[in-house]
């Protein structure tokens, strides 16, 4: 039998100078733990941390660092392995209202927002403590607090031996439509509300089924195409990125990948068509990165 993947959250706000994060009773185990829950079909495992969260607890969140990785043995059925990805989060209001309003289900009845202190003495499971002490361990670092900058590669193009036209124009394959849609709720997760790419047609393309659904506008400029990108261009833009508290995605090309990683301060990092990278900043610093492949 496989294993089980799930996903989940640590969703935290700000309350004086303390950090609530929000926890879940369960009535059928009579336990206290953090939102979380297994994948659906095809479901993306950011996708499903976020729809865990609102379904368990009434809080829309987006996603920061990922917390951790971990594995147990599940009760029922037994010599199944339940491994849980947890991300730290924020509500996308700034403070979790919707928990106020709460309607307890057959598998949630109670949700509270406490203080670190409380919620480690209330949470039931050892291993939920571990979780909350990494968590611990990001908020001293205000890791917590971070953006994302998105670097995507775009998503698989038309054949270069197949196009007669100028090869900025080349648009994505069938396959890489199938990406760009994938995209959509991966982007969505981690809060996008910038979003840039190189003019070139494929990289557009990757990006636009996003923006129509975040009713944002795709900006385009050359210093991120396979033409026209130099080295220092590309830095400079990256340092003007990172001055800025936005949530980012820049769509590139692979040519273009190692000299963003270079202005990142990041080992270069193999991306297949329509995958990215996730790099977590505070204040200019890297927090933690992470993989995203649709």
């Amino acid at each position: 039998m496989s294993d089980v993947q799930a996903a989940g959250a640590i969703a935290w706000r700000p309350a004086g100078d303390r950090l609530e994060v929000l926890l879940i009773h369960r009535q059928r185990y009579d336990d206290w733990s953090f939102p979380k829950g297994k994948l659906d079909p095809d479901e993306h495992l950011v996708a499903a941390a976020i729809r865990e969260v609102h379904e368990e607890t009434g809080v829309m969140v987006r996603l920061g660092p990922q917390v951790i990785q971990h594995s147990y043995p599940q009760q029922r059925p037994p010599g199944v392995t339940k491994n849980v990805t947890y991300w730290a989060a924020r509500p996308t209001d700034g403070n979790g209202a919707g928990a106020n309003g709460y309607t307890p289900t057959d598998e949630v009845d109670e949700v509270c927002w406490l203080d670190i202190d409380e919620a480690a003495a209330r949470l039931t499971y050892p291993r939920d403590v571990a979780v909350l002490e990494r968590f611990g361990r990001i908020v001293a670092q205000q890791g917590h607090r971070s953006d994302p900058l998105i670097v995507l590669r775009h998503g698989s193009a038309a054949a270069r031996r197949g196009w007669s036209g100028e090869d900025r124009g080349r648009p994505l394959s069938p396959k890489g439509v199938a990406q760009a849609h994938r995209l959509v709720p991966l982007l969505s997760a981690y809060g996008v509300d910038t979003v840039l790419s190189s003019d070139a047609q494929r990289c557009v393309d990757t990006l636009q089924p996003y923006a129509d659904v975040a009713g944002l506008s795709v900006e385009t400029d050359a210093r991120w195409s396979e033409e026209d990108a130099e080295q220092d261009d590309v830095h400079t833009a990256l340092a003007a990125l990172s001055a800025d508290r936005q949530r980012v995605v820049v769509c590139t090309h692979r040519p273009v990948l190692p000299w963003v990683f270079k202005g990142l301060g990041l080992p270069a990092i193999k991306l297949n068509p329509g995958s990215a990278v996730v790099v977590h900043r505070r204040e200019g610093d890297i927090v933690g990165t992470e993989l995203l492949a649709p």
